[in-house]
């Protein structure tokens, strides 16, 4: 680990608020989202973040500079000498045991109900959403350890609590969706790594949750709503924001061109053009949410629209391309269903000794069929191993558990691989 990241460990909590002041300015107490925000200030700890990211082929002592504060560098140096020498598997059971009160944060969240813990709007930081993902990265170190000592009952529990935050943590924003996504992602890969390890009651456990999430209501909709309303401010100065919003990318000759007539119009002209605009973005709203009640084969299928006109042109800037959302939110979806399937055979061979020889001995045509590619999900025995994988789409490619893009893009809609 070099100095200059020990530095910005020790710097995280040095002379700045902590993310729970920053982000929840009135505790109720009763929102799940508060809990979730106190386990990831845990885990961004000086303390946790050195030993998450301590390496002991290369073990590197803390390093102060001037502007060190004295008593975290001791902590640091303390942290250090505890671990020094040890395994990864030695310093996983110490994150747990030092830090494990962040996933008794996540249980606790996962009981209430889950709301914005402030005013949403398009000035609004969200310096939880990195500490979310850091939170899922330590919880699979814990879950690792606790496999590690035959406890595989806790560490599916831990892997289902998590995977339930990165849901509720999907609901209101377009990042916190993407950030979700990318949490359960890191998930199903640790599941993927453990497959031979979980016990039959573990996998019976794990596939009433798959199914539980794929239940789950849809989040695109309210967030498309919340992504509205941070236009509100350009109701207010139409021209100026508009003015403002452009210049920051002016690129294009198009730009240059609307840019060019907004300077001559008056705040009247410029507030309807503002009113135009965001009414072709409500049209097209209306489209995504049409083409997510389609199959999800068709969901990076969103059509663009054809008005050339200038409010067309700056509704299309001012949201997001929700084609490549629906194909990240489609693509988990069938990980989800992929791990159910995995379920099903894993406990078939806890009670057979065998592996089933298709998939039609373990499930019904619905639980076959995948959705994404319109074909049944495929199956393959590999000598004393098996592999299920979605076809996919031309977008995606194939899709498994760990989902790794082979092929370059085949066209413009293509959904990269989220971190």
């Amino acid at each position: 680990m070099s100095p200059v990241v020990i530095a910005l460990l020790i710097l995280q909590t040095n002379g700045q608020s902590s993310i729970f002041k920053t982000t929840v300015p009135r505790p109720t107490g009763k929102n799940g989202y508060e809990e979730y925000v106190r386990a990831a200030e845990i885990v961004t700890s000086p303390e946790c973040s050195f030993m998450m990211n301590y390496d002991p082929k290369s073990p590197a002592p803390p390093q102060a500079d001037e502007e060190t504060p004295s008593d975290k560098f001791k902590n640091l140096q303390k942290t250090y000498q505890r671990i020094l020498g040890k395994t990864p598997l030695q310093i996983s059971r110490l994150l747990y045991k030092d830090f494990g009160r962040a996933l008794e944060l996540v249980r606790i969240g996962n009981a209430k109900p889950i709301f914005p813990t402030r005013p949403i709007t398009m000035e609004t930081l969200f310096p939880e959403y990195s500490a979310f993902k850091r939170l899922v990265k330590y919880g699979v170190m814990c879950s690792d350890s606790m496999i590690a000592d035959g406890r595989t009952g806790e560490a599916a529990k831990v892997l289902v609590d998590l995977f339930t935050m990165a849901k509720n943590i999907q609901r209101d924003t377009l990042t916190g969706l993407l950030v979700g996504i990318s949490c359960e992602s890191i998930l199903m890969a640790s599941i993927q790594n453990h497959m031979e390890h979980f016990s039959e009651v573990d996998w019976k456990y794990l596939e009433s949750s798959a199914r539980e999430f794929l239940s789950s209501a849809n989040p695109i909709p309210q967030i498309m709503l919340t992504e509205l309303s941070f236009l509100d401010p350009l109701k207010k100065e139409p021209k100026e924001a508009l003015l403002s919003f452009l210049n920051d990318d002016n690129s294009s000759q198009r730009a240059k061109g609307v840019i060019a007539k907004l300077q001559t119009m008056s705040k009247a002209e410029a507030s309807d053009l503002v009113q135009d605009a965001i009414t072709e973005i409500k049209t097209y709203s209306q489209l995504v949410i049409r083409t997510m009640d389609a199959p999800e084969s068709e969901w990076g299928n969103v059509p663009d629209l054809t008005n050339a006109s200038d409010a067309t042109w700056l509704g299309q800037q001012l949201q997001p391309d929700y084609r490549n959302v629906l194909g990240a939110y489609a693509r988990i979806r069938t990980q989800l269903r992929i791990l159910k399937l995995h379920s099903l055979v894993q406990m078939y061979r806890w009670h057979w000794n065998e592996l089933p020889k298709s998939l039609e001995i373990i499930t019904d045509p619905k639980e076959r069929f995948d959705p994404l590619s319109q074909f049944e999900f495929m199956f393959e025995i590999k000598g004393s191993g098996y592999r299920i994988y979605s076809k996919g789409s031309k977008t995606t490619g194939e899709i498994e558990l760990i989902y790794r893009r082979n092929n370059p893009p085949e066209t413009p809609l293509d959904i990269p691989p989220l971190p």
